[in-house]
This record gives C-alpha cells, structure tokens and sequence, in this order.
C-alpha cells in the first residue's frame, strides 16, 4: 500500500491463551523524524533558537560554538549552553611549518556503535604548496555537492570553517 498516515493511539490487545501483549500501531524514531519532512528543510540551523549554533575563538587554542538547534540528516541536535572545543581534542593544533583548515562540524551518525549527533573539530591536512596555495577545506562526510546521504553512513554539516595559521597560540576572530 502506497498510503501512509500518522499518528494515532494504539490499540492494546492481549492474547487469550498465551497473554501475548500487542498493539495495532507501532511507530519508531524515523516515524516522528520523517514528520518534518517537507515542511522543514532536513539539513540547517534552527535560525530562532538560542544563539544560532555560532562558533566564535574561545581561550587560546579553543573554539566555542554557542548555543543553538540544528538539523543534519533529519535529526536534531541543540546545544543548551556553549560547547568548547579544544584543537588538541582533534589532532587540529597549529603546524609548526605549515597552516591548515579547521571544520567546525555537526555530525549525525546513525551506526549502532554510535547512534547520535554531535559537534566536532575536523582538521583539514596541513601542508604546504610550492605555488603558495592554501591547503584544501575538509570534505563533510555524506554531503554531496550539497546533497546529504540517506544510506545511513554518517553525514555531516559544517558549522564553520576555521583558518589556522601555522605556530599560533590562540584563535583570534
């Protein structure tokens, strides 16, 4: 059947003989994840909730990403109060010799090992180009050309992109 509808009570029934207890409707976390769909976008921040997900410098060698809603992959991630996150959590400390891109990302991962969303560093390689190139911005994983996965592997949303110059001791804006 090509029809879908939702949501109503269900209905508990229990069996006479075995006293198997069962109920007509069954609904899971994708039922109400999958409700927004088409009213709202699957993938953004939330522009009227707290501070809007904001990443600003924190102390020395921290980010800060304020308060905020977001949506990535369909599923919801707010943050109450500032999340402070460490480069050196992430392996993004500054290069001695060379500058690299820091993503500020949020990741929804749907893996059972894992089974949630999160805010987190994702360092970009830091190296260095005869021609004087920057190095590349990190790739969010299960974003295509903008177009998020829905196979279930984890995807990401980029908050910010961070430039961390080579030796420095503190993000600055």
């Amino acid at each position: 059947m090509a029809v879908k509808d939702g949501f109503f009570n269900a209905v508990r029934s229990v069996d006479p003989e075995s006293e198997e207890v069962s109920f007509d409707r069954v609904y899971d976390n994708e039922s109400m994840n999958k409700y927004f769909k088409g009213l709202i976008s699957q993938n953004g921040i939330f522009q009227n909730v707290g501070d809007r997900l904001e990443v600003v410098p924190g102390d020395g060698l921290t980010l800060v990403v304020k308060s905020g809603k977001a949506l990535v992959g369909a599923h919801w991630i707010e943050l109450t109060a500032p999340e402070v996150l460490p480069l050196a959590d992430y392996d993004a400390l500054p290069d001695i010799a060379y500058p690299r891109w820091v993503a500020v990302m949020v990741r929804f991962d749907a893996t059972l090992s894992q089974r949630k969303c999160s805010v987190y560093l994702k360092p970009g390689a830091a190296y260095g180009d005869a021609q004087g190139n920057k190095p590349a911005k990190p790739v969010p994983d299960g974003n295509n050309n903008g177009n998020f996965d829905q196979t279930g592997q984890p995807v990401e949303m980029p908050l910010a992109y961070v430039w961390v110059d080579r030796g420095v001791t503190a993000i600055t804006s």
